[in-house]
């Protein structure tokens, strides 16, 4: 049974976080000048009876999503759960993407990119989050119970992905629908070398946001580590084209389906959510989250890719 959330609830709250934001950062992507401050308790206040409704008559997670609609096919049905990632919602001890500040990566997270970007999206991500944080049990069985569902519908069809938007373990939903395949990203070497779910495979997620970041990515590598990394290239006219003639790299924007990667595979995605010229201006830079074109060959020297 679900209890409702209280303004007492979140204004008591140590998970939730009471930062001063844009009024909108959390309810319309890209609509953020000009609004006048609240904060991100009050924002949730204000939101209260539509997040208590979306606790029981919403869906957590999500089956249509251009994020994972290239995976779906006759074999596979994809299916994601987004969240607010990092301390975007929750406090910074209770952050959902404990590696995002080193590695430079929640202001290019795919959270605010298209359809999650809209007002429905970001209504949504703010919702589960709130209910994970306050609601946890809830939370879990709720989770468990549409995956429940979606397995009898689906069955050993259905491929699933809890980190769309975070970072967190999720070794103990897998172990509980062992005919199941899950995957997931992490910038956590550890979290992936000590996943001993079976069912649950993890792909490291590579940054150059800093030198520390950068030899991570060559560790995780070297150690034979599937790993993916951000390009900053969309390949169109103008910027360096994408790799694809280079056999030891993978297109990782094919599909979302990181399950059925081998052991050691390295991937790249381009850059989505920017312009041409953002992206142009940040490749005579020597750090940043996406990998310039002399990064990305600086790591493949040292690599032996």
């Amino acid at each position: 049974m679900y209890t409702p959330i209280t303004a007492t609830d979140i204004i008591q709250s140590s998970k939730i976080n009471d930062n001063v934001i844009l009024k909108d950062v959390l309810y319309v992507s890209g609509r953020d000048t000009g609004y006048s401050t609240t904060t991100t308790k009050r924002h949730i206040i204000d939101h209260l009876a539509r997040i208590n409704r979306f606790a029981v008559k919403s869906k957590f997670w999500t089956v249509e999503s251009a994020k994972i609609q290239k995976t779906d096919n006759a074999l596979i049905k994809n299916v994601v759960l987004f969240m607010s990632p990092a301390d975007t919602i929750a406090s910074e001890k209770n952050t959902l993407c404990p590696w995002a500040k080193e590695n430079g990566c929640l202001a290019n997270c795919i959270n605010k990119q298209g359809r999650l970007g809209m007002e429905s999206g970001q209504f949504a991500q703010m919702a589960r989050t709130v209910l994970y944080l306050e609601r946890p049990e809830f939370f879990k069985q709720k989770l468990v119970a549409e995956l429940q569902m979606l397995e009898v519908e689906f069955g050993e069809t259905l491929l699933v992905r809890p980190d769309g938007t975070s970072d967190l373990m999720w070794g103990w939903l897998a172990d509980m629908f062992p005919n199941i395949h899950f995957y997931g990203y992490t910038k956590g070497i550890t979290k992936l070398q000590k996943n001993k779910t079976p069912n649950l495979k993890l792909t490291f997620s590579g940054s150059n946001a800093n030198p520390t970041v950068f030899a991570r990515t060559v560790t995780a590598i070297t150690l034979g580590l599937k790993t993916a990394i951000a390009l900053n290239t969309a390949g169109t006219k103008g910027e360096w084209a994408l790799p694809k003639d280079n056999p030891n790299l993978r297109d990782f924007d094919k599909n979302d389906n990181r399950y059925d990667d081998p052991d050691g595979a390295l991937g790249f995605l381009k850059r989505k959510g920017s312009n041409k010229a953002n992206r142009m201006a940040e490749e005579s830079e020597n750090q940043s989250f996406f990998f310039t074109e002399d990064a990305l060959n600086h790591l493949l020297e040292v690599t032996n890719h």
